[in-house]
């Protein structure tokens, strides 16, 4: 069955006696600026790749052997893990386009597109989402989330990182709204 983003999709993930308060999908734009972070990086990278790939060329098609295309196909590859982060933008921006984030009368459920066409969806109950928080941008947009977490490292060079994954309705028009939607509905009401 194809990834329909309203309608039968929706309704065949709802149970008897459930009817949906609220329905919405992430911000394209704003999914897609969150992934622009190593586009310089990415641009910088490609620049020695190209510039090593041209001065490599030169001399491999002068008389080339089988290692010499061995080498090519290995730049190939160098070369596109190095484009990468370059199409990291247009993947969120389609992915998020197709992310469904409903609140219902008894739980909060995500459905989200995952590879090759399938859909995983993910239900929050009230007791699950007790431990929300918000991040909210200038607009009164931003990001309700259920459930996450951050780990902060350092690698061998002493350079600080962090990483982390978040889950919930990332990216929402009104995010205080939506919040308030959940404490009074879901949370309050469950006692």
């Amino acid at each position: 069955m194809a990834f329909n983003p309203s309608g039968q999709r929706v309704e065949s993930e709802l149970m008897p006696n459930e009817s949906v308060l609220w329905e919405s999908s992430p911000s394209r734009w704003g999914a897609a600026r969150s992934q622009c972070y190593n586009i310089g990086k990415a641009i910088v990278g490609l620049g020695f790749c190209l510039g090593f790939a041209a001065i490599a060329g030169l001399k491999v098609f002068e008389k080339p052997s089988a290692i010499d295309y061995l080498f090519l196909a290995v730049l190939a590859l160098v070369l596109l893990s190095a484009a990468w982060p370059l199409f990291r933008p247009v993947v969120a921006f389609w992915r998020a386009g197709a992310v469904i984030y409903l609140v219902t009368t008894h739980r909060c459920i995500i459905i989200d597109p995952v590879l090759f066409g399938g859909v995983r969806v993910r239900s929050f109950w009230p007791l699950d989402l007790l431990d929300m928080w918000k991040t909210v941008r200038g607009s009164g947009h931003g990001d309700l989330v259920f459930r996450g977490w951050t780990e902060e490292y350092k690698d061998d060079k002493g350079w600080e990182h962090r990483r982390g994954e978040q889950v919930g309705f990332l990216g929402v028009e009104d995010v205080r709204a939506v919040e308030s939607l959940i404490r009074d509905r879901l949370i309050n009401e469950a006692g």
